[in-house]
């Protein structure tokens, strides 16, 4: 590895041993502290809890990924029918920009009980079921299951 503006630096003022040793030094030195730059940025990187919601800081977290994984059902349904985003409008009722927002999961403008009709338009029966929490499980859970 060549470092010229150091060479340069060194230049006429020692012998070549001299300079060479002054060189590793250097470049040893430089290699330690980016060592050190590099744990300290390690060290500041957290673990994910596994819902980027939270992690974001979002106070409607668990509102926001209950959308996200009933847009994924919709969207998945839509794929399938392969349809135009007119046809798709019409059929759910809503104007063309709205679907692209669906289609693109800019789901501000769609509640989860909107998500859950247009499950239903599309064909879909949709359930929700409240028992108890079962063991294996830390705490009580809002969840989507993907039937076929």
């Amino acid at each position: 590895m060549k470092a010229p503006a150091l060479l340069a630096s060194r230049a006429g003022r020692a012998p070549a041993k001299r300079r060479s040793k002054t060189f590793l030094e250097e470049l040893r030195r430089q290699c330690r502290l980016a060592n050190q730059a590099d744990r300290r940025l390690v060290r500041g990187i957290d673990t994910g809890s596994g819902n980027v919601f939270v992690d974001l800081g979002y106070a409607d977290a668990k509102e926001r990924t209950l959308k996200v994984q009933l847009a994924i059902e919709v969207n998945r349904l839509l794929k399938t029918r392969g349809k135009t985003q007119a046809q798709v409008a019409k059929v759910l009722g809503i104007r063309q920009p709205h679907v692209s927002d669906l289609v693109r999961y800019r789901l501000d403008r769609f509640s989860v009980e909107r998500l859950m009709e247009f499950l239903v338009l599309l064909g879909r029966d949709v359930e929700i079921r409240v028992r108890p929490a079962t063991g294996r499980r830390s705490r009580p859970a809002v969840r989507v299951l993907h039937g076929t």
